[in-house]
């Protein structure tokens, strides 16, 4: 597929007759959208919100979707989106982290297929060199669960950690939402991407440990990943050894 440009405007994820539900659990949900080929769009177009509807509360990549990584997962894959969590949807101590989310394209070539995911939120920790911050231990992790996309298109994938019982969060550290793509895909899809490439924020894990997608791939932004919340009221401690001991530093 050849690299393309996004325009998408997205409503806050809801189950719809265009979702497909997996396992009680995994939610396929295609949406709507037009993709150019790049030599059609001037350089000054623009692309559309992500979402924007206000109806749930979301933490995460909240950029304009612009830019698709062509053939990007070739599955046995970790995918993760790093995010500073400051107050947000008037949750004043702590939130849960409830679904996490990746938008995804598949081309015609690309379907049916099936996907097997699972998901974590997670704790972000200093890389060896110490220089920069990476996905850390997991707070939470799903279940592993599948569903199939059997027509090419636009999707939002959507792993549940509500029934995980993921602790409360505090606010004022950095988190990581990461989708781990366990099966092997025979073509491969597309991953999604605003156009401001910051660096340091947007992961790939093949088993060889986390590569920085924006650096070793000179991808043009960063990944469009989001974990829906919901408030809670008791955060774990700084010091609740449950959290890691690194947590403090983060700050």
């Amino acid at each position: 597929m050849k690299r393309m440009i996004l325009l998408l405007a997205m409503m806050c994820l809801v189950l719809s007759a265009g979702s497909v539900l997996a396992d009680e659990g995994l939610i396929i949900t295609k949406v709507s959208g037009e993709i150019l080929n790049l030599d059609s769009v001037s350089t000054s177009s623009t692309g559309i919100g992500f979402d924007g509807d206000g109806f749930c509360c979301k933490l995460g990549n909240d950029n304009t979707a612009m830019y698709a990584l062509e053939d990007f997962v070739s599955g046995n894959q970790k995918f993760s989106y790093q995010f500073f969590a400051e107050p947000s949807c008037g949750c004043e101590t702590g939130f849960y982290s409830e679904k996490i989310q990746i938008l995804m394209h598949f081309g015609p070539e690309d379907v049916p297929v099936t996907l097997d995911v699972n998901a974590s939120f997670e704790e972000t920790q200093f890389d060896p060199t110490g220089d920069h911050l990476i996905p850390g231990p997991p707070i939470c992790t799903s279940p592993t669960f599948s569903g199939t996309i059997s027509t090419e298109g636009l999707y939002i994938v959507e792993v549940p950690l509500r029934q995980v019982n993921c602790l409360c969060a505090s606010w004022g550290y950095d988190y990581a939402v990461t989708i781990n793509f366990l099966n092997t895909f025979e073509n491969k899809p597309d991953l999604i991407v605003d156009s401001q490439p910051v660096g340091g924020t947007s992961w790939m894990d093949d088993g060889s440990g986390w590569v920085d997608i924006q650096s070793a791939f000179n991808a043009p932004g960063e990944l469009k990943m989001k974990t829906k919340i919901q408030c809670c009221s008791h955060p774990v401690a700084d010091e609740q050894p449950s959290w890691g001991s690194l947590k403090a530093l983060f700050r």
